[in-house]
């Protein structure tokens, strides 16, 4: 457990490891690699329309998309939403073809779908297009 600022983290094997041979400086190497990621998301976030985009989060809302098991729940996302019943109803979107083109993004793309999801339904309390503007969501145009 690391205390920081009144903040207490579980430092898990993954965090662990970042920080071995980081005895010096840890807060600032665990900050350059939330940049790293953050700059990451930022980039492979894909752009979608926002109907699109309320069908994923809809699709994958409680879905697990943790970082174990090899990001399975990240890399097979796609399956939640093309076995979704009415999901493309419901939304008016191409399901399949919204699955497809989840199925077939590489993993940062996954990944970036993902945080986009947590964050998204961390804003349950505001307008959807506010809560995916938040999200860090790229809504396209059309």
């Amino acid at each position: 457990m690391t205390r920081s600022n009144g903040m207490s983290i579980y430092a898990g094997p993954p965090i662990r490891a970042l920080l071995d041979g980081y005895d010096d400086n840890r807060s600032g190497r665990l900050n350059a690699v939330a940049e790293r990621y953050a700059a990451i998301i930022a980039a492979h976030t894909p752009e979608l329309s926002e109907a699109e985009w309320c069908a994923v989060c809809d699709a994958l809302n409680g879905c697990f998309m943790g970082a174990g098991e090899a990001l399975l729940g990240v890399r097979y996302a796609w399956a939640n939403i093309a076995d979704c019943e009415g999901l493309g109803q419901k939304w008016c979107v191409d399901q399949d073809a919204l699955a497809q083109r989840l199925r077939s993004m590489p993993l940062a793309d996954a990944v970036a779908v993902a945080e986009v999801v947590q964050r998204f339904w961390r804003h349950t309390d505001l307008p959807t297009r506010e809560a995916l503007d938040l999200a860090g969501a790229r809504v396209s145009a059309a």
